[in-house]
């Protein structure tokens, strides 16, 4: 299960997609955002993206990230949802990774060094105080 940091970031990432004109059609998890459950996303290559969204001719992947999170999994994610070739011809696509304020530059910094096209490639902060915390047995 996701945590509700994680799930928060999902959420941003499916009302920025709804901003740019995207109906968001698959979503990993609680979706704030609809009020029907929604398709889980298929994998693209190795990974399950969090969320997709399309609008014609475009499509858009989101990818929420929570500062514990950033590991080989998310190299490999970035390596998969960036990959220009897996992608048909004539379509579109932009990739969102949401991820907390402060691990922007570890973020960055590893997508320098995998040396990603950044083309389509939107990175979303939040900050981290408006991130919930998981709570253990509070009064």
């Amino acid at each position: 299960m996701a945590s509700k940091a994680h799930q928060f970031i999902a959420d941003f990432l499916a009302t920025k997609m709804y901003a740019e004109g995207y109906e968001v059609v698959s979503f990993e998890g609680e979706n704030s955002t609809e009020n029907v459950k929604l398709k889980l996303p298929p994998k693209i290559l190795r990974h399950r993206p969090d969320l997709i969204g399309i609008k014609e001719q475009a499509l858009a992947i989101g990818e929420a990230k929570t500062a514990s999170d950033l590991s080989l999994r998310t190299k490999e994610q970035l390596q998969d949802f960036t990959d220009h070739e897996s992608w048909p011809t004539g379509v579109e696509y932009k990739i969102f990774f949401g991820i907390p304020l402060s691990v922007e530059d570890k973020f960055r910094k590893m997508v320098k060094d995998m040396n990603i096209n950044e083309s389509n490639l939107s990175v979303l902060t939040v900050p981290d105080r408006l991130l919930p915390y998981e709570q253990e047995n509070s009064i």
